[in-house]
């Protein structure tokens, strides 16, 4: 079991660092320090590495969202980033997908996909450009975290989760919360 968790935080760094380097931000060879501690039995991985342009040291810590998941920093990151892009190119289809159900949104409540999606043909013209605002500010590194969920935007306007199936296991990120999406 050790080793296999350990060779999911290598890959998952190894795949963050690939993105870092594919992106033009960081020369492989600038990896400064790679430590790995365990703390109590909590094993955590952190990786510094060094910015080319502003040579400032860059930490990375794949268990920043282990308060609210136990999905990896990259796959968190990655998934607010999707759902940032959704709703900043209005795709109520696959936002429609990603809500954990029920939910309110301006005061109603939706209970399902189908639901959401009917009232989501009326949201164009009564969208809160504060709300797009905060969430295009969202950069998706290091949200702030606590144990309801991940926070997108300045002032929380979507939380997402690790939503728990019956059983209680693990299930997959989804959307718990949208705030201020319309204008009053």
């Amino acid at each position: 079991m050790k080793k296999n968790k350990k060779i999911v935080i290598l890959t998952g760094v190894f795949l963050m660092i690939l993105n870092i380097v594919a992106c033009g931000q960081v020369k492989e060879n600038e990896i400064i320090n790679k430590d790995k501690s365990v703390m109590g039995q909590q094993e955590s991985s952190v990786q510094t590495v060094e910015s080319i342009n502003s040579g400032t040291k860059i930490s990375v810590n794949d268990s920043y969202y282990s308060s609210a998941t136990d999905i990896s920093r990259t796959e968190v990151e990655d998934y607010a980033a999707y759902v940032k892009q959704s709703f900043m190119e209005h795709d109520w289809l696959t936002i429609s997908s990603e809500i954990s159900y029920p939910i309110t949104i301006s005061g109603t409540t939706y209970t399902d996909s189908e639901a959401f999606l009917d009232a989501s043909n009326n949201f164009d013209s009564n969208l809160s450009e504060k709300f797009f605002s905060y969430l295009e500010e969202e950069d998706c590194v290091e949200m702030f975290v606590n144990s309801q969920g991940i926070m997108l935007g300045e002032t929380g306007q979507i939380w997402i989760a690790d939503v728990l199936d019956d059983k209680s296991s693990s299930h997959r990120l989804m959307i718990l919360a949208i705030n201020d999406l319309l204008k009053e």
